[in-house]
């Protein structure tokens, strides 16, 4: 059975795309669910949702109008209700039942109808620092109330692993804390999702432009064998890893979405991994550093 599964990311600025929901993606399109991504307002989304059955309703009405060319005037009647909206939109067709669609329409975002009857079978969230907090709060309490059920609003990433406790107490959503590093987490099946390579497509779904959304992002190690009292990292990857091959991740991106400028490394710390020299000679030998593209080392640190 096909899934509706969205994936949000909280309106806030942020400088790479959310690696763990473009694995998300891949994962739940693997299983041949329906995915949305969204960056953005919660009000817009519900606005996005609500016009695309009105225009549906529209064209099965009259399907001689260029209803889409009319997206800003149509968005704008169910956000505000302006009469002269109304008045241009009716006069595009003769039929009533245009007049009674876009009231009907209007009043069931007015009124919060949305929320009585949920269309998303599951709902992923990512969290990132916690100076996000009431940004990431917000975004879950919203979104949480368009899933059909309760306990498939998942919520993952930095500030959900570092405050878990407080977030359930914040959203009434228990977060998962770490990475999904091991199988059957959220479904019954062997896929180990942290293993996955990325969604490119999805960030085209968005108007929210990265400012660095040309690389290909991964990581060659995991966590860190340090404990800093400072430090996150051994909260959210309390294992290290020395050594993770990327060779086929990049192929698979190059391969599904086009070529990439940029390797961008996510390590935590690289050069704690026994298996440095093997990195590096690996980095240099990947097909675009014979490019001359570049080649970056990010620590969160």
């Amino acid at each position: 059975m096909t899934r509706k599964v969205l994936l949000v990311e909280p309106n806030y600025k942020n400088k790479y795309p959310p690696m763990g929901l473009m694995k998300l993606a891949t994962y739940h399109r693997q299983l041949g669910d329906d995915v949305v991504f969204y960056k953005g307002e919660f009000k817009e989304f519900v606005i996005r949702e609500i016009y695309k059955e009105l225009i549906k309703k529209l064209y099965n009405i009259d399907d001689n109008v260029e209803w889409f060319k009319y997206k800003d005037k149509i968005q704008r009647f169910i956000k505000r209700g302006f009469k002269e909206d109304l008045k241009f939109l009716t006069s595009l067709s003769e039929s009533k039942f245009v007049p009674e669609n876009l009231m009907y329409y209007k009043d069931y975002y007015r009124k919060k109808n949305y929320l009585e009857n949920p269309s998303w079978d599951r709902i992923c969230i990512s969290t990132l620092f916690t100076f996000h907090w009431k940004k990431t709060v917000e975004t879950i309490n919203s979104f949480k109330e368009l899933c059909k059920f309760k306990d498939q609003v998942h919520v993952g990433g930095v500030a959900a692993s570092v405050l878990p406790n407080e977030l359930e107490k914040a959203t009434g959503i228990k977060p998962w804390s770490g990475l999904l590093n091991e199988p059957g987490i959220l479904d019954d099946n062997d896929i180990i999702i942290d293993n996955l390579p990325l969604d490119y497509s999805i960030l085209e779904e968005i108007d929210y432009t990265y400012p660095e959304n040309d690389g290909y992002y991964g990581y060659m190690t995991r966590g860190c064998i340090n404990r800093c009292s400072f430090c996150l990292v051994p909260i959210i990857e309390p294992e290290y890893n020395g050594y993770i091959g990327m060779q086929g991740q990049i192929e698979y991106v190059r391969d599904k979405f086009g070529e990439k400028r940029n390797l961008l490394l996510l390590d935590n710390n690289v050069l704690a991994s026994e298996k440095f020299d093997k990195l590096l000679m690996k980095s240099k030998h990947l097909d675009l550093i014979k490019k001359q593209n570049s080649l970056n080392l990010t620590s969160m640190k």
